[in-house]
């Protein structure tokens, strides 16, 4: 496809470099896959991470992943030799601020502002300089948000509103003994815990689909 940029706004340039397709390429690289997108109107995404700590200072990610709305999960999972070369989620974080740029919006469940995924995305992004989203390149919808203030459960748990809606959750479950094998770098544990995040994001898509009329979408940025 031939597409001549001259005749594209501003605008519309930067935002096809921010977009990433499922083949991880922006969308002046792959332009078909962009102009599929944009003629398709946002772009939502599911983002969770697993970290080894609820406090960015004290904790690294250990995993994260983005589902597609109806699409593929892109994700990333930290290596026994981050972890011992003392390299960390650097990588991790690099590869997840640049996939979170190729959505129009994200949502989490519990992971807005004074809660835990995108809190600690930023602050270990701030920590190593990476290049965080910015103000209102992406919006934020929180699934969380949703469930506490239009439904009435006993508790506003992921696992609580899946197991009311017959949404499938939690299949591998974390443990103790999973989280420490995990900072040792065992391969096994690592895994076990990427799996459990692919598992949350298709469950929340899933939740999303059951609750997401009950309120306006609105355009509040990451």
């Amino acid at each position: 496809m031939k597409v001549n940029l001259a005749l594209w706004r501003k605008d519309e340039i930067v935002k096809a470099w921010n977009y990433r397709c499922k083949h991880k390429h922006n969308g002046l690289a792959h332009i078909q896959c962009y102009t599929r997108h944009a003629e398709l109107g946002e772009r939502v995404g599911f983002l969770d991470i697993e970290a080894s700590n609820l406090n960015a200072n004290f904790g690294i990610v250990l995993s994260w992943c983005i589902k597609e709305e109806g699409g593929d999960i892109i994700s990333g999972l930290i290596l026994p030799e981050e972890l011992q070369n003392e390299k960390y989620d650097k990588r991790i974080l690099k590869e997840l601020s640049d996939a979170m740029k190729g959505f129009d919006r994200l949502v989490t469940y519990y992971g807005g502002d004074r809660r835990f995924d995108l809190p600690f995305i930023r602050t270990r992004c701030v920590h190593y300089g990476i290049d965080f989203p910015i103000y209102q390149s992406v919006y934020h919808t929180d699934a969380y948000s949703i469930v506490r203030n239009k439904l009435r459960l006993h508790r506003n748990s992921l696992q609580a509103a899946c197991d009311f809606l017959d949404i499938p959750s939690k299949m591998h479950r974390l443990d103790s003994k999973i989280w420490l094998r995990c900072l040792s770098g065992n391969k096994k544990a690592l895994a076990h815990v990427l799996e459990h995040n692919k598992e949350d994001v298709i469950s929340t898509e899933k939740l999303w689909e059951k609750i997401k009329d009950y309120v306006r979408i609105t355009g509040t940025s990451l």
